[in-house]
C-alpha cells in the first residue's frame, strides 16, 4: 500500500505517502503509522526500488 495514516502527535493525524520517508529518519516508527482502511499498524518498507507500507 502506498498511503498510511500518520499519527504524529496527540490528536494530530494525516494521510501520508511512503515516498516522502525514503532515506529519512522516522521517529516513533513502531507506533506511529496505521492502515487507512482497517486501522492496523503498518511499517515503512523499501524493497526492490518500491517504497510502501506493510503489515
Amino acid at each position: 500500500m502506498k498511503y498510511a495514516v500518520d499519527r504524529y502527535g496527540v490528536d494530530l493525524e494525516k494521510e501520508v505517502s511512503a515516498d516522502i520517508f525514503y532515506n529519512k529518519y522516522i521517529a516513533q516508527r513502531d507506533s506511529r503509522f496505521f492502515c487507512p482502511e482497517c486501522g492496523e499498524r503498518v511499517f515503512w518498507s523499501s524493497r526492490g526500488g518500491q517504497d510502501c507500507w506493510t503489515r
